[in-house]
């Protein structure tokens, strides 16, 4: 039955086409691999086993990333296809497969995540995540995010930079509108986790980019992010 789960072909399905061979070899590797670590020997696989099962998917995650990141035509297929409102299902599928590229990346040497995240932003990645996060499907919503706080927690200056730039103010206005309105706790609880990187000085450590990011903040969307506080209407005249 293993063998039988492992051979069927809808378990593997591409957003775009991967049409480098190898790469694809390496993926479909990694997940008899992993299958093979948490199902089939889960009861009986030793640490040593282990670790090596582990080391191998890792340094084919290296491979793959480091493949995909240069390979501009899918990177360009891929965005379009998340920029394509006029097909959802299509359009999540771009989403998820790009969220499941940035889990692929996490546990990468840092050179390797830093490769990774600024060829993804030169392809336009914040671009797109700035209509993803006013998508009204929450899967969208969601994997925007946690693409987000991937970033933010390994290069914030890119996404800080992006944002101080005119093209970038639509996303932090939308950021902040979906923490007062989005009903999910979850997704409340992401955003405010982006802000929160986003805003922490000791993290800027350039001078320059610290004072025009706060400038903007403090100047264009603070009284936004207040308004529930200042809301005579909310509190009424006896609060």
């Amino acid at each position: 039955k293993h063998r039988e789960y492992l051979g069927n072909p809808e378990l593997f399905k591409q957003a775009v086409p991967i049409k480098d061979e190898t790469t694809v070899q390496k993926i479909h590797l990694n997940f008899r691999l992993t299958y093979l670590k948490d199902v089939v020997m889960a009861r009986y696989i030793d640490d040593v086993s282990f670790s090596t099962i582990r080391e191998l998917i890792s340094l084919n995650n290296v491979e793959i990333i480091g493949q995909i990141q240069t390979d501009s035509e899918l990177l360009n297929q891929l965005f379009a296809l998340c920029r394509n409102v006029a097909d959802p299902d299509q359009r999540r599928n771009g989403f998820l497969f790009l969220r499941e590229l940035f889990e692929i990346a996490k546990p990468l040497s840092m050179p390797h995540q830093m490769q990774f995240f600024r060829s993804l932003s030169a392809h336009g990645l914040f671009s797109i995540l700035e209509r993803a996060v006013e998508a009204s499907d929450p899967a969208i919503v969601s994997a925007c995010t946690d693409i987000m706080v991937g970033t933010l927690n390994h290069e914030a200056s890119l996404l800080r930079g992006y944002l101080i730039e005119d093209a970038g103010k639509g996303l932090l206005k939308n950021l902040i509108h979906g923490l007062l309105h989005f009903q999910d706790a979850g997704l409340k609880a992401q955003v405010t986790e982006i802000l929160r990187c986003l805003l922490d000085a000791s993290s800027m450590e350039q001078s320059p980019e610290r004072d025009r990011f706060l400038e903007l903040f403090y100047s264009q969307h603070m009284d936004t992010l207040l308004s529930p506080l200042l809301d005579q209407d909310l509190w009424g005249p006896e609060s």
